[in-house]
C-alpha cells in the first residue's frame, strides 16, 4: 500500500485488511525496490523471469510451464496452467469471473462462466487434497476466485515446552 497517511492506526488497519506492506510518500526508489524484492522472496518468485511459485506442496515453474505436487509432476492443460499461474501470481486477491475469463481465454470473453467453473473444478481435482473442501482455489461468492496459500497447521503445546519450540 502506498499512501500519505502515516499514522499507526492507518498502518495497522491496512495490514490487518490484507496489505502485504505499507509505505508512505515520499519514499525513495531504493526503499521501494527493497520492499518489492522482499515480497518476491516471500512468494518464492524472482522479479526478473525464471519464476517458480510455491504454495504448500505445490511448485509452479512458469518458464517450464510445469507443476509439481509433493515432488510429482502433474499434467495440466494449457488453460489449467494459465488459470493456476494467474491466480497464484495474484494470491490472496479475489479475481472477478470476467477478469479471469478475459485474462485466460481472451478479451472477447467475459460471460462464459461455465468454461471457468469447469476448468476450476478440473484443477481442484488435480491440486487439492480434497476437491470438495478446497484449500488453494477458493470461491468468492458472486465475484470469482482467489488463490490462498494453505495455512500452517496448529502446533499443539508440548509438555514442558512451548509450541513455538516445536516448530523448529
Amino acid at each position: 500500500m502506498v499512501t500519505v497517511c502515516e499514522t499507526e492506526d492507518n498502518k495497522i488497519r491496512a495490514l490487518e485488511a490484507g496489505a502485504d506492506d505499507y509505505i508512505t510518500k515520499p519514499f525513495s526508489l531504493r526503499e521501494l525496490t527493497a520492499r518489492l524484492r522482499a515480497i518476491f522472496r516471500r512468494l518464492g518468485a524472482s522479479p526478473a523471469g525464471g519464476a517458480v511459485l510455491q504454495a504448500g506442496d505445490l511448485e509452479l515453474d512458469i518458464d517450464r510451464r510445469s507443476l509439481r505436487k509433493a515432488g510429482v509432476e502433474l499434467h495440466l492443460s494449457p488453460i489449467e496452467f494459465s488459470l493456476l499461474s494467474y491466480l497464484m501470481q495474484h494470491a490472496n486477491v479475489p479475481v472477478e469471473h470476467g477478469k479471469l475469463l478475459r485474462a485466460i481465454w481472451g478479451p472477447e470473453y467475459g460471460y462464459e462462466l461455465e468454461y471457468l467453473r469447469t476448468d476450476i473444478k478440473r484443477l481442484r481435482k488435480k491440486i487439492e487434497p480434497d476437491a470438495a473442501q478446497p484449500e488453494y482455489l477458493l470461491t468468492v461468492p458472486w465475484l470469482g476466485y482467489r488463490f490462498s496459500y494453505p495455512s500452517r497447521p496448529a502446533v499443539p503445546a508440548v509438555a514442558g515446552g512451548s509450541a513455538a519450540g516445536a516448530l523448529e
